[in-house]
């Protein structure tokens, strides 16, 4: 057996892993903050002594993470969208250099969330891909039926081309470089109304259809 073919069996043994129930207990989303002068806290474990109550769900945990991305990106999108050419150049390119890390902390963002989504629905733990693509189409199989992901993950895909190293890199899993990158500067509305339809409609979702 080539060296190829026994990395390919490796990476599908890793995406076909058998998956696990997840852990849950207690209030859905619970999740005890906590905020000192030098640092903030936050219990994914934690007990309710008033209700004699344990609280865990590592549903919360994946939220928490997939909302801080999205709140990263659209921080750093934020900064890209002053873009504008009356400015001096050297603050356009400071600017501009934020858009790959904002970019990439949407696309795990959405990573994430369909990662949540798939376990919302069928109380088991996320296989280990990484395709926006596949993803959603695992938690349309699982019964998600609203096209709240279709055109951030169609816009995403077609910038990648099947290979989500790009945002991480430019060069590919293949090692083929770029050529040329082109920025757009105005992205901010269009993500941040994506992020946002996602949002209510996954709440909305999982509150109406999974959690009742």
């Amino acid at each position: 057996m080539s060296k190829n073919e026994i990395v390919k069996q490796k990476a599908l043994r890793g995406k076909t892993k058998i998956r696990h129930p997840i852990h849950q207990t207690g209030l859905w989303g619970g999740l005890l903050e906590e905020y000192d002068e030098n640092e903030a806290n936050f219990s994914f474990r934690f007990k309710l002594d008033q209700y004699n109550l344990k609280n865990f769900s590592e549903i919360t945990e994946l939220n928490f993470v997939a909302e801080s991305y999205a709140r990263a990106c659209l921080t750093l999108l934020k900064e890209v969208n002053k873009y504008n050419l009356g400015n001096q150049t050297s603050i356009n390119k400071k600017r501009i250099y934020r858009y790959l890390p904002a970019m990439f902390c949407f696309r795990h963002y959405l990573e994430l969330r369909l990662k949540c989504l798939y376990m919302d629905l069928t109380k088991e733990s996320f296989s280990m891909e990484h395709s926006l693509s596949k993803l959603l189409e695992e938690v349309k199989n699982a019964g998600f039926n609203m096209d709240s992901f279709d055109k951030a993950v169609e816009y995403i895909s077609n910038l990648e081309k099947n290979d989500d190293s790009y945002f991480r890199y430019l060069i590919s899993k293949s090692f083929k470089s770029v050529d040329k990158l082109t920025i757009p500067v105005h992205e901010f509305a269009k993500v941040n109304n994506w992020i946002n339809k996602i949002e209510i409609d996954y709440n909305h979702f999982i509150r109406e259809k999974v959690y009742v």
